[in-house]
């Protein structure tokens, strides 16, 4: 049995009841939703209670959001949702307490970033047409 698991900036962990509860969230959430305590919400892909994939969202109502996936128990590295060309500009986002720098093009309209979160909601896979990368970050100047 498939279930999805939500995870929110708070360290709440629950079973996802509503799909329209998560696009909401994606398309209309503010600030205050997404940064939290933590500064990322996260949802989980479960086949017969074993985690299968894992897919992390940090959204900022300026920047966008970026997701980052990855397997459970497969020695693949994680993978960031990529939109556009790599400028060099960064984002900054404070993710557990500690400001980092992000590439830019790691963060993605939202309507993109529904999109590769609703294909996950029903394979736990990246989708195969939209950019993905292997998580790099820039390097850090705090």
């Amino acid at each position: 049995m498939t279930e999805i698991y939500f995870s929110d900036s708070m360290g709440s962990r629950e079973r996802l009841t509503s799909i329209d509860w998560l696009k909401e969230r994606i398309l209309n959430g503010d600030d205050e939703f997404w940064e939290g305590a933590t500064g990322d919400c996260g949802l989980s892909y479960t086949q017969n209670v074993v985690t299968v994939a894992s897919l992390g969202l940090v959204g900022r109502s300026a920047s966008g959001f970026m997701l980052d996936h990855s397997y459970s128990g497969d020695n693949e590295r994680t993978h960031t949702l990529c939109y556009g060309e790599h400028t060099g500009e960064t984002v900054e986002a404070s993710i557990g307490g500690n400001p980092n720098l992000y590439y830019r093009e790691h963060f993605v309209p939202k309507e993109i970033a529904w999109e590769a979160i609703e294909y996950f909601l029903q394979t736990g896979d990246r989708k195969p047409d939209l950019m993905w990368e292997i998580a790099e970050m820039p390097e850090q100047e705090f």
